[in-house]
């Protein structure tokens, strides 16, 4: 990767896609060359649809109940880099957010940059993200059944079906046959690799959607796009 020689710089990763969502992690700070000592950045996470480009509201995506979850999630002091106590954050609006995988199912989590060295609120929120938004109708994991049988899992993904199982482990990525929530079979191990969208087909598309990754597949990666930010 180039060196980075302009002061101020802004890095976006998009870390979840559905049909209907992105969310995405924003990284603002300075270069070394401008600021040496270090610790002075922000992440800020936010999700929208694909028809605007605005942060969405968590609770006019989701409800009033969901409105009220967030704010009962928000934790009573953030934490830093290290682990300890930083600011108090204070009641906020409800765009500050993210969506991630976790014991097999997709989640959402308030996210507040508080301050400096990575000083931030960040909290589960007790709402369940709707098949509609997520675009994944499988049923919930028995994720204690599955930490049994798997040791040392990390996530996991399951087909719509229930025969097919994706389990993620700290250096590899395994594919099982699932029988009655039981994994069996070894089908296939892949490098570990973070995983932004499950989406799958079913019946008649099936087809369909292996023909269109074997096209993907046989095309290389765009290049990424650089843009530089400027003072005013």
């Amino acid at each position: 990767m180039d060196k980075i020689s302009q002061c101020g710089f802004e890095l976006i990763n998009i870390l979840y896609l559905s049909p209907e969502l992105i969310s995405a992690s924003t990284y603002t700070a300075q270069s070394e060359a401008c600021e040496p000592r270090g610790g002075r950045y922000s992440i800020d996470f936010s999700v929208r649809t694909f028809d605007s480009g605005e942060p969405a509201d968590f609770g006019h995506l989701l409800g009033a109940k969901a409105h009220a979850a967030y704010a009962r999630a928000l934790p009573k002091q953030g934490q830093d880099d290290a682990g300890g106590e930083c600011a108090e954050p204070s009641a906020p609006d409800d765009t500050g957010w993210r969506i991630a995988h976790q014991r097999g199912r997709w989640r959402p989590f308030l996210h507040l940059d508080l301050g400096f060295f990575g000083c931030a609120a960040d909290a589960p929120v007790a709402v369940s993200l709707p098949a509609s938004l997520t675009g994944d109708p499988s049923v919930p994991p028995d994720w204690k059944l599955l930490q049994s049988k798997l040791p040392g899992v990390a996530d996991v993904y399951s087909s719509p079906a229930g025969d097919l199982l994706i389990a993620q482990y700290k250096s590899q990525t395994n594919f099982y046959e699932l029988r009655a929530g039981v994994p069996g079979k070894l089908l296939l191990t892949l490098p570990a690799a973070g995983i932004v969208m499950a989406q799958w087909a079913t019946g008649a598309h099936v087809r369909d959607w292996t023909e269109q990754l074997a096209r993907i597949a046989g095309q290389p990666l765009p290049a990424p796009v650089i843009r530089i930010k400027t003072a005013p």
